[in-house]
């Protein structure tokens, strides 16, 4: 049975809704590096939709039985004569609420510095968000931090070091690491092949494109000594041209430090983002069985499509019906890879067209 409970920002429980008695259109999603977002609805006279209960900054828990599925808290309220739909961030968005005041470091590394500003926030007024797993060694050196928010120093972080991913989970602990997630792709499987659609275990799938924030001459502006550094990725000039981006490290004063972010952000930006995002045959495939970050299989035969890789989770939606029935919707990315063959969203509309037709749809 699927349930919320909310809590007050000391997380002393309030009150718990369910599914179909109290609540209704039930979604919640998840990102790597993004708070993620959840909303639902329930009546306006509603003994439980109460100011109190559901004031901002509330703290919200879905529950899948006993098993805590999401964790947030209230951001917004959208109300009429009849209904409340009730508009919640994921926990880690709550790190934009509160800024990092002090925090220049002349020698440092990022596991120790994710740790000092964590404490430092939290001996402000406790969020509730404790330290998880916090394992990211790399040098931070000569860098101001201060007057940032908490989320903003993460993310600056995550440039630094090159390779890193964050996230407050379910139970509230911040996790800052290079990867998240695990690798299931032997046991979950998105399928599809033309010689066995009976075994799709992939019931949609789209993919968007865009290169709006495609760069490949990268500036990175710092503060003195360290005024400015560049980097370059000839591969990918090669094959769209010099596209210049210049980005402010403006309390970077090291060297090295600026050239580690500088490189961050180009390895970040050198190709077109492609966002493919597939619906599984929740009657096939279990939604529970992989999450964010993970790594899974993908098979898709079918015309000159023919991958056979591994992808990670980089987004997962669940929605949730008032009689209780799962839908989810997931993006993935090919693990180590961002670009497309240039035939590949052509194809897109024959593979769907494909798809409808075994379903019965057209």
């Amino acid at each position: 049975m699927w349930r919320i409970k909310i809590f007050d920002k000391d997380m002393n429980e309030l009150t718990h809704m369910f599914v179909g008695a109290d609540v209704r259109g039930l979604d919640y999603e998840k990102k790597i590096n993004s708070p993620g977002s959840a909303s639902f609805t329930t009546q306006i006279l509603n003994s439980k939709a109460t100011a109190a209960n559901l004031a901002m900054f509330n703290r919200v828990k879905i529950y899948d039985g006993d098993t805590v599925r999401w964790f947030g808290y209230i951001a917004s309220l959208d109300v009429d004569l009849n209904e409340v739909q009730v508009n919640c961030i994921g926990m880690l968005g709550f790190l934009k609420k509160r800024i990092y005041s002090s925090g220049y470091i002349p020698t440092s590394t990022v596991d120790a510095f994710v740790s000092a500003m964590l404490t430092s926030i939290n001996s402000a007024d406790d969020t509730g968000i404790a330290l998880g797993t916090n394992s990211v060694t790399h040098a931070v050196n000569a860098t101001e931090f201060s007057r940032q928010t908490g989320y903003d120093v993460l993310n600056r972080l995550a440039a630094i070091a090159g390779t890193a991913e964050f996230e407050v989970d379910d139970d509230g602990n911040l996790n800052f690491v290079e990867t998240l997630g695990t690798d299931v792709s032997a046991s979950v499987i998105f399928r599809y092949d033309v010689n066995a659609i009976n075994r799709a275990t992939i019931y949609e799938f789209q993919v968007e494109v865009d290169s709006d924030d495609l760069a490949n001459h990268i500036i990175g502006v710092g503060t003195s000594p360290a005024s400015s550094d560049t980097e370059d990725d000839a591969t990918s000039q090669t094959a769209y041209g010099r596209i210049d981006k210049s980005v402010n490290f403006t309390e970077t004063a090291n060297a090295t430090t600026l050239a580690d972010a500088t490189q961050g952000y180009l390895d970040q930006h050198k190709y077109e983002t492609y966002s493919p995002k597939i619906t599984p045959n929740i009657e096939l495939i279990d939604v529970n069985s992989f999450e964010v970050g993970d790594t899974v299989g993908l098979y898709m035969n079918y015309g000159f499509i023919n991958l056979d890789q591994d992808q990670r989770i980089t987004r997962k939606k669940i929605t949730v019906s008032d009689s209780g029935v799962v839908k989810a919707d997931v993006n993935v990315t090919a693990v180590g890879v961002n670009k497309l063959p240039s035939t590949f969203v052509d194809a897109i509309i024959d593979l769907q067209a494909r798809m409808r037709l075994y379903e019965g749809t057209l």
